[in-house]
């Protein structure tokens, strides 16, 4: 500290008093009380100073005021802040403090914004006021607002600020569940499908963090519904009359997220931003209330999203912007937006960096720098533990095992696909030539290389180049399996050919390194149990691929708790008596049952048959052949056609 200049005309000074005033060391001139500043305090205790602007003292604040220590150092001015350690109602709250040395010394409330001292258990601490005024800007109200509660946004803006010294303290003993919302805001009104309660939870979550402007993480479970939440999201602002929402996904989940939104938000127009026909007309995406895109037209149409001002941006499956360093990671960071929504069942795969790439979309700035971030992670070998308590309070992420009382034991999920134009384009060549080629009375049989094009074009065609490229089904099924990997579970895979599973064990064997061994009809009936033993035995991923007809009754493998059927079957028993190999007694999870077709082809008629057929059949058990197809099931499968998106 630089000590001022004594007064010299002593005749004319004052005598003053040191005194204590709401723990601020001032001095005391006949009936007036005047604030002094740390350096005249400090130059008055170590250099012997005892006159300066017109008052005189005659001892030293320590002299004067009995067992009061005067601190020669000067202290840093941080912050405390104490966060939910969940998604909770608890408000956060902060408390000042002074960093003096190694010790860390609580500060007090009530320190007016010009003073730069305290005193704090009879010490003296001398501190820089423009710290306290950093902290209060970077709040946005005074510190002793900031103590009683703290909104999410200020907690944010404080992690933005990566000069102030904060201290995170999650609140482990006062989370709870985050309140329903019911009493103002009826969920029922907003979705046209009544939630469940967990959901409901998640609705409230993020309706919460948009009261305050925040973005943030969800990353529940696969299968407990992420779609519906962030629809219900958008559909609460959209009932707010706020901007347009953008929608980011995989492109095999567009036509997925097309049919969500008409189920659960009919009154909500979507526009799809896709194909050689989108728009290329920032106005037009303005007027939109909700666009859907996939992560390639993001990349593409880069400048045409720039130019509109978004209210909420969802991106689906965001582990694909987990790597920062990509394109399309630093497109959908870029993108104008009031909200960001990350949603994935894989919120981190690798390491923490993934983390903190998709917390630079949903809330920029929360974990600070990338330099700072990774020189964090590499020095610290708590660093996971730090990280986690950053994020919490902005990252829902709940397992099936969690929600179980509120869950069916059998979750089913149904992922509508689209042909992409030239396989679209492929698949009505041959729909044409089945047509043509077949009789008056079309069979069952003019529709099977229809189905097998479904199941992957290779099976119709010449195998060019990388068969999961060649199928954005067979990139679905991954991205499925991708998530089962990170929940070291496993997995049964049902398809109708045997080609078919063949390629897809190929394929699964390169990208996971699994054994995905087949059981079908070509299997004696010998080995079959081997296979499931050697399975079931395995404690970590696996995938097990069957025929839903050789292999979909009397088998027991409870192991597994992800049943994906491939293909629909026309039948909705086989595909239950299917399901029924995991879904059975002695399963002790929650089994999550996924179903996937192509929408315009015959799998989206044979998927819409199955709905009818199960509300028809109830409890009742049949034979698998025991359905046979009317001449109006075989013509709806040959009439529909994928052109009509790709016009």
């Amino acid at each position: 500290m630089t000590a001022p200049s004594p007064t010299s005309n002593a005749s004319e000074l004052e005598r003053a008093e040191w005194v204590l005033s709401d723990e601020e060391l001032v001095l005391q001139v006949g009936a007036d009380i005047r604030p002094v500043s740390a350096a005249r305090i400090f130059a008055c205790e170590y250099r012997g100073v005892r006159e300066w602007e017109g008052v005189r003292v005659d001892d030293s604040p320590s002299v004067a005021i009995s067992g009061l220590r005067i601190e020669r150092m000067l202290c840093d001015v941080g912050l405390d802040v104490f966060v939910p350690a969940a998604p909770s109602d608890h408000s956060p709250y902060c408390r000042p403090h002074l960093r003096c040395g190694r010790s860390v010394i609580a500060m007090p409330l009530h320190v007016r914004r010009s003073v730069d001292h305290c005193i704090v258990d009879s010490t003296w601490y001398a501190f820089a006021h423009d710290d306290v005024d950093s902290l209060e800007t970077a709040l946005g109200v005074p510190l002793v607002e900031a103590a009683s509660r703290t909104s999410l946004a200020q907690v944010v803006r404080l992690r933005s600020a990566s000069d102030l010294s904060i201290r995170w303290f999650p609140l482990t003993d006062e989370t709870g569940a985050t309140r329903d919302l019911n009493d103002h805001q009826c969920w029922n009104e907003v979705l046209a499908v009544a939630p469940f309660p967990y959901q409901r939870r998640g609705l409230a979550w993020l309706a919460r963090l948009a009261e305050e402007d925040v973005g943030g993480l969800l990353a529940d479970e696969m299968g407990l519904g992420k779609t519906l939440q962030a629809i219900g999201l958008v559909a609460w602002r959209r009932r707010l009359k706020k901007g347009p929402c953008l929608v980011v996904t995989p492109t095999s989940l567009v036509e997925n997220w097309r049919r969500e939104f008409a189920k659960f938000a009919p009154a909500i127009p979507v526009m799809i931003h896709q194909g050689a026909t989108r728009t290329g007309s920032p106005s037009a995406l303005a007027a939109a209330q909700c666009v859907i895109t996939t992560y390639d037209c993001m990349v593409r149409d880069e400048a045409l999203f720039h130019a509109v001002s978004w209210d909420v941006v969802v991106l689906d499956e965001a582990q694909y912007i987990k790597n920062p360093d990509s394109l399309r990671s630093r497109v959908a960071v870029s993108i104008p937006r009031q909200l960001g929504l990350a949603v994935t069942g894989t919120p981190l795969e690798n390491r923490l960096l993934d983390l903190w790439s998709l917390f630079s979309f949903a809330i920029p700035g929360l974990l600070g720098g990338r330099a700072p971030f990774e020189q964090m992670v590499h020095a610290d070998g708590h660093a996971g533990e730090a990280v986690a308590d950053v994020v919490s309070p902005f990252m829902l992420r709940r397992r099936l095992a969690d929600v179980r009382s509120d869950l069916p034991s059998r979750r089913e999920v149904v992922t509508a696909i689209s042909l992409e134009a030239e396989q679209a384009e492929a698949y009505e060549s041959l729909r044409r030539n089945a047509i043509a080629g077949g009789s008056r009375k079309p069979s069952l049989a003019t529709l099977t290389t229809l189905r097998q094009f479904c199941g992957h074009p290779w099976l119709v065609g010449r195998h060019e180049g990388d068969p999961v490229h060649a199928s954005l089904k067979v990139q679905r099924l991954l991205d499925i399996l991708e998530v089962v990997r990170q929940q070291s579970e496993r997995a049964l895979v049902f398809a109708p050919f045997q080609d078919l599973l063949d390629l897809l064990s190929s394929i699964v064997r390169e990208q996971f390194g699994a054994a995905a061994q087949v059981i079908d009809g070509r299997t004696p009936v010998a080995a079959r149990q081997e296979i499931i033993d050697s399975f079931s035995e395995c404690r970590s991923f696996d995938i097990l691929l069957l025929n839903p007809r050789a292999a979909g009754v009397g088998l027991n493998i409870t192991a597994a708790n992800h049943v994906v059927h491939f293909c629909p079957e026309w039948n909705p028993a086989v595909m239950d008596q299917a399901t029924a190999r995991s879904h059975r007694t002695g399963q002790e999870r929650c089994v999550t049952v996924h179903r996937l077709y192509f929408a315009d082809t015959v799998e989206d008629v044979m998927e819409a048959r199955l709905a009818t057929k199960r509300g028809l059949i109830g409890e009742v058990v049949q034979d698998n052949d025991a359905d046979p197809l009317s001449p109006a099931d075989i013509a709806a499968a040959l009439n529909v056609t994928p052109l009509a998106r790709h016009p």
